[in-house]
């Protein structure tokens, strides 16, 4: 896949190398920086269609619900189409 692979012999990414190292760890291989990489790609593949439907869904929900909500809730009123022209 070569999600973070840097094509360079003389550097590698700097995704998960910007963080100072802890004494006596253990220096990450590059399958380990791979897996980490899909791990946070596919968590990425799934929030965002959910986001995506939950903000489709407010904006549905608030149109069919706007005579119930608060005015509060609007930046303007529905009588300031004059005003925009919209």
């Amino acid at each position: 896949m070569g999600l973070v692979e840097n094509k360079t012999d003389s550097k590698r990414s700097t995704l998960f190398t910007d963080f100072p190292e802890v004494e006596g760890a253990p220096e990450a291989t590059p399958e380990e920086i791979q897996q980490e990489a899909e791990k946070w790609v596919q968590r990425c593949q799934y929030s965002a269609p959910a986001a995506v439907s939950l903000w489709i869904g407010w904006i549905i929900a608030s149109q069919l619900l706007r005579d119930q909500l608060p005015a509060g809730w609007f930046m303007a009123s529905f009588d300031d189409s004059s005003v925009t022209g919209w």
